[in-house]
Parts: structure tokens; sequence; C-alpha cells
């Protein structure tokens, strides 16, 4: 083995244990005074997409008891400040035969022009 190769191996090694060796510092947040969500409301799993000029939010519609939600909202943007929530884009009792609840961890693609909305419901993945 060319005895620079094996320098450099041993110089990257014992920078990653003395990395390692430092102390760390806990962070520290205050979670009951933090900024201002950026939606209203309780969401998660949030995802975001550009299409165009414009900026959306796809999330999962949290807050209710046993992770039961039953519907997926969509909010756009066009400078990541100020967000319009577009309202309901999937109702999964009105809109689905298969998915009453559990409506979690959204996600939107575009291809040729069609947009693919993927999304887990009712403990099924689903896929276009």
């Amino acid at each position: 083995m060319n005895k620079n190769k094996i320098s450099w191996q041993l110089l990257i090694g014992m920078a990653l244990i003395g990395v390692t060796a430092l102390p760390l510092k806990a962070q520290v947040s205050d979670t009951l005074h933090g900024p201002k969500a950026v939606l209203n409301g309780v969401y998660a799993d949030p995802n975001i997409a550009v299409f165009g000029k414009k900026f959306y939010i796809y999330p999962t519609t949290d807050g209710t008891e046993g992770w039961l939600s039953t519907s997926f909202t969509c909010w756009s943007s066009d400078n990541l400040v100020n967000w319009k929530n577009e309202g309901v884009i999937l109702d999964l009792p009105r809109d689905l035969s298969w998915a009453k609840d559990r409506a979690w961890a959204p996600t939107i693609a575009v291809k040729n022009n069609k947009y693919y909305y993927y999304y887990t419901a009712n403990v099924n993945m689903v896929w276009p």
C-alpha cells in the first residue's frame, strides 16, 4: 500500500477520534416560548413543493385523538412567510372507498404535466 495513502488514512482516523472525543454541549430549547407556527392549526409531516413560482405545503392534518385524521389540506405561499389555506384536497370518507381515517404523511410529485399525490391511509400505502 502506498505510504502517503496510509498517512492520510491515519490522519483522518485520528481526526475523527479527536472530534468524537470532544465534550458535547446539549442544545437548550425553550419549547414553551418558541416561534409562531407557520401554519395555523395542528399539522405534522409537512411536504413542501414548488410548482412554477409558488410554494405548497402538503401536511398531515393532526390533532385528532388516536391519530385518526380523515383529510388532507394544501397551503400555498409566494414568499414562504405568508401561507394561504387552499382547503381540503382529499377527504377520505367522501373520496375513498377503502379508507376512512389515518390520513398521514402526504407528498406530491409531477411528471409529464401530471401530478401524483402519495399518502398513507388506514395503514395502507397508496401508489398511482
